[in-house]
């Protein structure tokens, strides 16, 4: 059996006495990875184990931002846990929307349904992508708005923040003229906006 990839032997032939670098290519996996090298003569065989330490649990994920147009964000990280969890936070202080997520998120390319590990484990041995699309409403405020996404993988967790800049301006009056007959008699001017107004 070949020696894996991963594991750097040098030298791997000799003769006498010899000292033998052993290392290996940098692990992204969680699961501790393990290999018996054989060293052998013609006639004698030694097993030496091999051993690679498991890089800790991780998840890495960013804020984001979207115009105040809305639409779709996506999300992206990295993560080495079985499953990646989402959940929407519900508005609180300058939390002021709160999102309806999807279904389902992409991880290591695989269409993952929320709750449910990842397919064949690839955190296991490696570090994977993963994505998450959701869609953001229009801003119809002159205000900043925040949402936030609570996304964990095993007993790690980050709060992702997105931004929504601040909708246009809108004013408009209806009617655009009123008239007052000469008795006075009130009319009404219905002011359709959303920010402060003033009339002068």
């Amino acid at each position: 059996m070949a020696i894996p990839a991963w594991l750097i032997v040098n030298p791997t032939l000799g003769s006498g006495n010899a000292s033998v670098s052993i290392s290996a290519l940098e692990y992204t996996g969680r699961v501790y990875r393990y290999y018996n090298l054989k060293v052998k003569t013609q006639t004698l065989q030694e097993i030496v184990g091999v051993g690679q330490a498991a890089k800790p649990l991780f998840l890495t994920v960013g804020d984001k931002t979207v115009s105040s147009d809305g639409g779709s964000v996506l999300i992206t990280g990295k993560s080495n846990g079985e499953g990646v969890a989402f959940m929407s936070m519900p508005t609180s202080g300058d939390v002021n929307v709160q999102l309806t997520l999807p279904t389902s998120y992409i991880a290591a390319g695989i269409t993952v349904n929320m709750g449910t590990p990842i397919p064949g484990d690839p955190g296991a041995s490696n570090e994977y992508d993963f994505s998450l699309t959701v869609d953001f409403p229009k801003n119809e405020t002159t205000k900043q708005r925040k949402a936030a996404i609570y996304v964990s993988s095993g007993g790690v967790s980050e709060m992702v923040y997105i931004t929504q800049y601040e909708g246009v301006e809108t004013l408009s009056t209806d009617p655009i003229s009123v008239g007052v007959n000469y008795l006075g008699e009130d009319q009404v001017l219905n002011i359709i906006s959303n920010t402060d107004w003033e009339i002068e």
